[in-house]
């Protein structure tokens, strides 16, 4: 398949390129779902995770977004972000078939050593894939619509998510109750279907077509030293440098404190993740037409807030129980959907075409 940019992109090319972007997301939600957040958690538990194992494995997506300036490296010397994006992905996600077969494969005493060995590929080839991918979209989507663009996309691949974690959520609890010996069978097909949409959510992202974009020649160390230059990118970077902290300090861990404090069963999480999901999708339209009509500093300035207060109420879940984890996950769901669209757009929206 041909991977090299177009010179110039006719409407029509523009618009099918639009609905192979919500394609792939879809696909690389449903490989998330599959093989990330509550269920990664479970599975690496099940296989005899210690803490410190299980930190690792919550912060490696963080630490591996390293490798986005290889991806912009990458982009530099050979001018082809579609190629990057695509071939990154497809080693990224090659992994998830290789972790299906660890526990049949590896002892039971190095399995979760392995599986985060194998997990560092897929998030480093998945960081390497992100800027290109991010350069892509800017100059793929018209301006005007990346609120409306994003939020809509966001709102199918949250269903599809809800849709889909539900159903695996209670296909476990059933086969922890009547088949107990089984639950590794389970999650390991789960990463194999995981790497199977995965895979064709890299097809979807090979048929996007790419404007031809011009990097120019200049030293790629002077290049990464611009956004920090500029006043209001530098700005950009602090806040959300300050938020991912935040974010990463606890969140991560909620789910082992579910599992292992509180006791719930795996359907109780997902349908608490599920519940801030709809809060997600059913805020998502009103961020995206605000995000177009007003200004994405203004979201942050409420959504931001709501987020830190539901933060700190997990301190006080022990004593409230089911009943504020709900409350928590609506209000989470509310102002992180406005906070991650608002983040987004500002980024898309401060970087230059020929900078991105």
């Amino acid at each position: 398949m041909n991977l090299r940019p177009s010179e110039n992109l006719s409407e029509a090319q523009v618009r099918s390129g639009l609905r192979s972007v919500i394609a792939d997301g879809m696909f690389a939600e449903a490989m998330i779902a599959l093989t990330g957040g509550t269920f990664l958690v479970a599975m690496a538990l099940q296989m005899g995770a210690t803490n410190f194992q299980l930190g690792i494995l919550a912060s490696m997506p963080t630490f591996c977004s390293l490798a986005q300036l290889v991806s912009i490296w990458f982009v530099k010397k050979y001018n082809n972000r579609r190629a990057v994006s695509v071939i990154s992905n497809i080693f990224g996600r090659f992994p998830l078939f290789i972790i299906a077969f660890l526990p049949f494969v590896v002892p039971a005493t190095t399995g979760v050593t392995a599986l985060i060995f194998v997990l560092f590929f897929h998030y480093f080839l998945g960081s390497v894939a992100g800027p290109a991918w991010n350069s892509w979209m800017k100059d793929l989507i018209p301006a005007k619509e990346l609120g409306s663009y994003f939020s809509q996309r966001g709102r199918v691949t949250q269903i599809l998510n809800v849709s889909l974690s539900l159903s695996l959520a209670l296909g476990i609890d059933y086969v922890k109750l009547h088949f107990p010996d089984h639950q590794l069978m389970v999650y390991s097909g789960m990463f194999l279907l995981g790497g199977v949409f995965g895979m064709l959510g890299v097809l979807a992202l090979a048929r996007t077509p790419e404007p031809k974009s011009d990097m120019g020649n200049e030293n790629i160390f002077k290049l990464l030293s611009k956004p920090i230059k500029d006043v209001n990118f530098r700005k950009l970077l602090i806040f959300n440098s300050a938020w991912a902290f935040a974010l990463n300090i606890a969140t991560p861990f909620f789910s082992v404190y579910m599992m292992k404090t509180i006791g719930l069963p795996i359907s109780y999480i997902i349908i608490l993740g599920i519940v801030g999901q709809i809060s997600d999708i059913l805020s998502l339209k009103m961020w995206g037409r605000y995000s177009d009509r007003f200004s994405n500093k203004t979201i942050i300035n409420i959504s931001a807030p709501i987020y830190v207060v539901c933060i700190l109420a997990w301190a006080f879940t022990g004593n409230f129980g089911i009943p504020l984890l709900v409350i928590i996950n609506i209000f989470s769901g509310f102002s992180t959907a406005g906070i991650n669209l608002a983040l987004g757009n500002i980024g898309f929206k401060l970087a230059p075409k020929e900078e991105a």
